[in-house]
C-alpha cells in the first residue's frame, strides 16, 4: 500500500530540551583548535604539508574515474536526506534580488549554494554534486537588463574543517550564473588552467562587488584585489598586497553607488591598510597615520545614505579593545588621503561587557562583520562572535545593544533565541529597511525590524530561516544499534552542537541535545540515553523515559583525563551499553557503569573511571577504537603515529595490550578502527592523511595486513591525487557476504568484494550525496545506513540485508512517469497523487549540474513538457522532491 505523507508545517521553534532544575553548562564553539585538529590530520606526513589545490585535484580525480567506468558496479539508489531541516550551517555568502526581495541566495562555506523564490520558507540547492561546494560571498549585477548575473566565490582560509583551515584545501575561483541563480557553471579564468601563481590568489576569496556603473567585477582575494572588464573571461591587478615574504592574507571591498571603491589589505611587504579610488583601477593610501600597525583583518561598509562615510572594523592583534579597532571615514575633497578625509577613533566604544560571551571577539578574523542601515549613517551594525548595533554610530556606549549571537544575559554561551553565534554576513531588504538577514555559524536569521527596543535583554526578535537549508557539517553520526528498526539519529555538528531526530522522515524538525561543536555521540541503555559530546571531549548522557521524555542529565567525561582530541572519540561496549571506553590523550579510560555517575552535575565525573595506564601509547594520541561484539570485550584503538593495538577482556582490570601494528602502514593518522562484529579476526584501518595508502585489511587478528583502497588511490603507494579516507564501516548480509562502506574527503564509495589493491570501490548516491566530504558512515544489521557529511547533513539508505538489494522505502515509493525514455531532448513527466502536495523537481547532467528546476505547489498531478535539445547528449538524472523526500530517475538524450 502506497502510503503519503504531508510535508510537516513550516513553523519551526527550536526547543532545546531541559534534563533538571539544575542548569546545564553550555559550551562555545572553538574555530582555532578546530583548525589544529584537522591539520593534523589531513598533512601529508612527507611534506607536513596538505597538498596545494588537492580538494580540486580529488575531485578531478574522482570524477575521472566515473568517467572512465573505474568506479561502477551495484550501488544503492535509495539514498534519502535526512536533514536536519530545521538546522543550517555557517553561511558567509547571503543576498536577496534586487527585483524579486523573494528570491534569496546564500551559501554555506561548504553545503554549496542555496536558491529561494519564497523569502526563505523553503531552499533548493543549486551547486551541482560533482561541483566544489565552496561557497564565500556572492553579488549580483544590479544594471537594468543584466540583473539575471550572479557571481560568487569559493575557497575560506579562515574556518573550513572541510579541509584544514591553516593549509586548508582551497577554493576553486568563481562561479557565475545568468538564470537569476537557478545554474551556476565555473569561471575557467580563475581556476587550475591558469598558471599557479595567479590561482593562489583565487583559491581564497573574501568578498566580491560589481561596479553598479560599468559591471566591472572586482574580486578581494588572498593578497590581491583583482578586477574584470568582461565579465570574467579575463582579469587584472587593481591593488596588490603581495610582497616578497610575506602577502596580505585578508582583504576587503565596498564600493559606492556611483563606482567609488575602497579596499584593505592586512600586513603585508607591500601594500597594507585602507585604499580609496575613484575607478577602483588607480589607488590612494589613505590609511591614518594613528592607525594601528598590526592588521589582520579588516572589514567596511559604505553608509548609503550617505556615501562619503565609511566604517572600518578591523583585527589588530596586541592593539585596541579586545585587539580589535573600530574606525569611522569622512571623504572631504580630493583624493580623500591626510587632510582630504577624516578619520575618527571609535575603537573605545567596542562593545566590552565582559562576563560569560560579553566582550567583542572575532576569535582571530573567523567571524567580522560591519553594516551601516541605508536609510541612517549613525545606525551601525558590527559582528563578531555576537552582534550589536548602535544608534549613534559607536559615538558612545550608551546607545549600544547586543542584538544576536549568544544570550545578552551573558552567563552562558547559551543561544540568543532563534539566532547563533559567529557572525558572517548581513543584507537589509530594499522595500523595508529595519527588515534583515544576517548569515552566521547557524544558517540564517530574519528580522522584521533591526531598530526595535523589545523588552527583556533581547531587544530584537528573529525567526530562523532555515527550513530545508540544508548546509550542516557533520563530524559524527549515530544510531541505536540496540533497537532493530528504530529510526533515531544523532549528529554532532561544527559549529551546532549535538541534534536529534526520532523521526523516518527528512522534513521533521530535529532537537537540540548539546551545545558547542557537536563531537561523538551515541545512544545506550535501549535508546534511553543519548551520550553527546562537545570539542576536546566533554560528554553528557542525556536520559529519557520509555516515552521520550526527558528524564535528566549527567556529565560523565573522566576526571583526570587530559589532552583529549578537538573532536574526542569513546565508544559503548556493543554488547552492555552501560561500559564506555574513552581516550585521554595517550591512555584509554575505562567506566564500568555509565548509570551510576550522578545526575545534574556539570563537573567531569569520578563513580566508576579507572585509568588503563598499560594502554599507553608513548609520545602520541589516541585517535580511534572498537569493541568487538563476538566474542565480546576485545578493545582495539588506534593512534596518531600510526600504531594499532588490541586489548582481550578489556571491561575487566588492566590487561596488557598486544601491538598489532602493520609493518606496512603508512606513517600517518589512524582515523578509524572496525572490527567485524561475528569475527574479531577480521579488522580494518583507515589513515586520514593525504598521499598515503588509506585503507588496511586483517584476516588474522592484525599480525599481517594488506590494502584494499584500490581505485581509491591514484598510484599504489598512495601518492597522487586519491581522496583523505575518514571512516570505514560494513553490513553483514544474510548470504554469508558484507558490503564495505568507506566515508572520505569526496563521497561515499562502497564494495562486495574486498580483493587487496584490486578492490573497486563504487560511489555511493553520486547525484545525491555527491562529492562531499563523508567523515562517519552508521550500519546496523537491520540494513540501516546512515551518513554524515562535512556539507548537507545526514542521508540514510535501507538495505535488504537477506538479498542484498536496496529497499525502496514507502515515502519513495512515486506514482511518476517519465516518457519517452530514451528521448530526443523532448520528454515529459507526469505525476498523480491521492492528495495535494508541493513538488519540486530538478535535473541534473553528468556532472552533476542543474540544467532544469520548476516548484509546484499543492498540486494534485503534474504534466510537464520539459525541453533539453540545447543540452549535450548523455544521460540526465531527474529528483523529483514530494514532501521532503527525493526520488530519482534516469533519462538518456540522444
Amino acid at each position: 500500500m502506497k502510503k503519503e505523507f504531508l510535508l510537516l508545517s513550516i513553523v519551526f521553534i527550536i526547543n532545546i530540551v531541559v534534563f533538571s532544575q539544575e542548569k546545564r553548562k553550555e559550551i562555545k564553539d572553538d574555530p582555532i583548535n578546530r583548525v589544529i585538529y584537522e591539520h593534523n590530520r589531513l598533512v601529508d606526513p612527507f611534506t607536513g604539508k596538505i597538498p596545494d589545490n588537492i580538494r580540486e585535484k580529488e575531485l578531478k580525480f574522482i570524477n575521472n574515474q566515473q568517467l572512465s567506468g573505474k568506479l561502477k558496479g551495484v550501488k544503492a539508489t535509495n539514498w534519502v536526506h535526512m536533514g536536519p531541516f530545521n538546522v543550517g550551517g555557517r553561511t558567509r555568502a547571503l543576498a536577496i534580488d534586487v527585483n524579486n526581495e523573494n528570491i534569496i541566495l546564500a551559501g554555506g562555506v561548504s553545503g554549496g549554494m542555496w536558491h529561494s523564490t519564497n523569502g526563505g520558507s523553503s531552499w533548493t540547492k543549486t551547486t551541482g554534486s560533482s561541483d566544489l561546494h565552496s561557497v564565500t560571498a556572492i553579488a549580483q549585477d544590479t544594471r537594468d537588463g543584466q540583473t539575471n548575473i550572479w557571481y560568487y566565490t569559493t575557497g575560506e582560509l579562515s574556518g573550513n574543517s572541510a579541509g584544514a583551515a591553516a593549509a586548508s584545501y582551497k577554493g576553486n575561483g568563481l562561479f557565475k550564473s545568468v538564470d537569476n541563480g537557478v545554474s551556476w557553471s565555473e569561471i575557467t579564468s580563475t581556476t587550475s588552467n591558469m598558471p599557479q601563481s595567479f590561482i593562489d590568489n583565487f583559491q581564497y576569496c573574501w568578498n566580491i562587488k560589481i561596479n553598479p556603473q560599468n559591471g566591472y567585477v572586482f574580486v578581494a582575494t588572498y593578497g590581491m584585489i583583482f578586477y574584470s572588464t568582461d565579465g570574467g573571461d579575463t582579469w587584472n591587478e587593481s591593488i596588490s598586497g603581495q610582497g616578497i615574504s610575506e602577502d596580505a592574507k585578508y582583504t576587503d571591498i565596498a564600493m559606492t553607488s556611483a563606482g567609488v571603491t575602497y579596499a584593505t589589505l592586512s600586513n603585508n611587504d607591500e601594500n597594507e591598510g585602507i585604499f580609496r579610488s575613484t575607478d577602483g583601477l588607480f589607488w590612494t593610501n589613505i590609511t591614518p597615520i594613528d592607525f594601528p600597525t598590526s592588521l589582520k583583518r579588516i572589514v567596511l561598509d559604505i553608509a548609503p545614505s550617505y556615501e562619503n562615510i565609511v566604517y572600518f572594523l578591523a583585527n589588530t592583534p596586541g592593539e585596541g579593545i579586545n585587539d580589535h579597532n573600530l574606525w569611522k571615514y569622512e571623504f572631504i575633497t580630493g583624493d580623500g588621503s591626510g587632510a582630504d578625509g577624516n578619520w575618527t577613533n571609535l575603537s573605545n566604544q567596542i562593545p566590552a561587557q565582559g562576563g560569560s560571551t560579553g566582550d567583542f571577539d572575532s576569535q582571530g578574523s573567523y567571524d567580522l562583520l560591519i553594516k551601516v542601515k541605508p536609510d541612517n549613517e549613525d545606525f551601525v551594525i558590527i559582528g563578531g562572535i555576537n552582534l550589536y548595533r548602535s544608534t549613534d554610530g559607536f559615538a558612545t556606549t550608551n546607545n549600544t545593544a547586543w542584538i544576536g549571537g549568544y544570550t545578552p544575559t551573558n552567563d552562558s554561551p547559551a543561544s540568543y533565541s532563534n539566532h547563533h553565534a559567529d557572525q558572517h554576513s548581513l543584507v537589509f531588504y530594499k522595500s523595508d529597511v529595519n527588515k534583515v538577514i544576517t548569515g552566521h555559524d547557524g544558517g540564517l536569521s530574519r528580522t522584521n525590524d533591526i531598530s526595535s527596543n523589545n523588552a527583556g535583554e533581547e531587544k530584537v526578535a528573529w525567526i530562523f530561516l532555515n527550513t530545508g537549508y540544508l548546509t550542516t557539517q557533520a563530524y559524527t553520526v549515530a544510531i541505536d544499534i540496540e533497537n532493530i528498526g528504530d529510526n533515531k539519529i544523532i549528529s554532532g555538528f561544527m559549529d551546532n552542537g549535538s541534534w536529534s531526530t526520532t523521526s523516518s522522515f527528512g522534513s521533521a524538525l530535529w532537537e537540540s541535545e548539546f551545545s558547542g561543536d557537536g563531537a561523538y555521540c551515541a545512544f545506550g541503555q535501549q535508546g534511553l540515553s543519548r551520550y553527546v559530546s562537545a570539542q576536546n571531549g566533554t560528554v553528557y548522557r542525556n536520559i529519557f523515559d520509555v516515552d521520550g521524555n526527558a528524564n535528566g542529565w549527567a556529565r560523565v567525561d573522566p576526571d583526570g583525563a587530559t589532552d583529549q582530541l578537538f573532536i574526542n572519540p569513546f565508544i559503548l561496549d556493543p554488547n552492555n551499553t552501560n561500559i564506555i571506553y574513552y581516550p585521554g590523550g595517550d591512555i584509554i579510560w575505562r567506566n564500568s557503569n555509565l548509570t551510576e555517575i550522578p545526575q545534574g552535575s556539570n563537573d567531569p565525573a569520578t563513580t566508576n573511571w579507572f585509568s588503563m595506564s598499560n594502554s599507553i601509547v608513548t609520545g602520541s594520541t589516541i585517535t580511534a577504537l572498537d569493541v568487538s561484539k563476538s566474542p565480546a570485550n576485545v578493545l582495539y584503538y588506534g593512534a596518531a603515529n600510526a600504531k594499532l593495538f588490541k586489548i582481550v577482556g578489556a571491561n575487566f582490570g588492566n590487561p596488557d595490550p598486544v601491538e598489532i601494528t602493520g609493518t606496512n602502514f603508512p606513517s600517518a593518522n589512524i582515523g578509524c578502527v572496525l572490527v567485524n562484529p561475528s569475527d574479531t579476526s577480521e579488522i580494518f584501518t583507515t589513515f586520514t592523511n593525504y598521499s598515503v595508502v588509506s585503507i588496511w585489511h586483517s584476516i588474522n587478528g592484525g599480525q599481517t595486513w594488506e590494502s584494499i583502497s584500490g581505485n581509491l588511490e591514484e598510484n599504489p603507494d598512495g601518492t597522487g591525487n586519491g581522496p583523505s579516507v575518514r571512516w570505514i564501516s560494513m553490513l553483514e548480509l544474510a548470504t554469508d557476504s558484507s558490503i564495505y562502506f568507506v566515508g572520505t574527503s569526496a563521497g561515499l564509495f562502497s564494495t562486495t568484494k574486498l580483493d587487496s589493491d584490486n578492490t573497486a570501490w563504487v560511489q555511493e548516491g553520486e547525484n545525491i550525496i555527491g562529492n562531499v566530504v563523508v567523515p562517519m558512515v552508521r550500519t546496523r544489521e537491520d540494513g540501516t545506513v546512515v551518513i554524515g557529511t562535512h556539507a548537507n547533513g545526514i542521508y540514510s539508505a535501507n538495505y535488504d540485508v537477506d538479498t542484498y538489494t536496496p529497499k525502496e522505502s514507502f515515502y519513495q515509493s512515486l506514482n511518476a512517469k517519465v516518457y519517452p525514455n530514451p528521448s530526443n531532448g523532448i520528454f515529459n513527466i507526469e505525476i498523480k497523487s491521492e492528495h495535494p502536495r508541493d513538488y519540486l523537481i530538478a535535473i541534473y547532467d553528468m556532472q552533476g549540474k542543474p540544467v532544469y528546476f520548476s516548484e509546484e505547489k499543492n498540486a494534485l498531478s503534474i504534466n510537464q513538457q520539459i525541453d533539453l535539445q540545447k543540452h549535450a547528449k548523455g544521460i540526465y538524472n531527474i529528483e523529483i522532491v514530494k514532501g521532503g523526500r527525493a526520488s530519482s530517475f534516469k533519462i538518456i538524450i540522444k
